[in-house]
């Protein structure tokens, strides 16, 4: 019965990240990330409208399958969910590790700290995981494509 409706989960986590990319943190906030000798910056604001509408994609692709009667892998379909929409959580609170040193009415005491820890892996293991999960969506689908309810 939880995951009967897994749209939904990636409503509202499109919703959270839009609330969240969008009020909450402040609108020059960059992740950045060193891979090879190379930077990755990414603008918040701009990763925010990406992922709303990634995720909002998801939904609207599971409520089709659904609308239509296609029956997808419910094992493939829980751990795409659950890693997407967890993702999203350990994102966020990897970017409040980063660069927060106090709750949210402290939103200008900016700091990047790593007390030892390497967060450039974490970042770059979570977007790793993120991209690997993705096949086991289009799997999913094209598995699901064959059979009807």
């Amino acid at each position: 019965m939880l995951f009967k409706k897994n749209y939904f989960y990636f409503w509202l986590t499109a919703v959270l990240i839009l609330a969240t990319g969008f009020f909450i943190y402040p609108a020059g906030l960059k992740t950045t990330i060193n891979f090879n000798d190379t930077y990755y910056v990414f603008v918040n604001r701009e990763l925010t409208t990406f992922l709303t509408v990634l995720y909002l994609f998801f939904g609207f692709v599971y409520w089709l399958y659904e609308k239509l009667d296609y029956k997808l892998n419910r094992f493939l379909t829980m751990l795409h969910t659950i890693l997407m929409v967890g993702g999203f959580i350990v994102y966020n609170a990897l970017l409040w590790y980063t660069n927060y040193e106090k709750p949210l009415p402290n939103l200008q005491n900016m700091k990047n700290f790593s007390a030892g820890h390497d967060t450039n892996v974490d970042f770059i293991v979570l977007f790793m995981m993120l991209l690997a999960v993705q096949p086991f969506f289009i799997f999913n689908l094209i598995l699901g494509g064959f059979k009807k309810k």
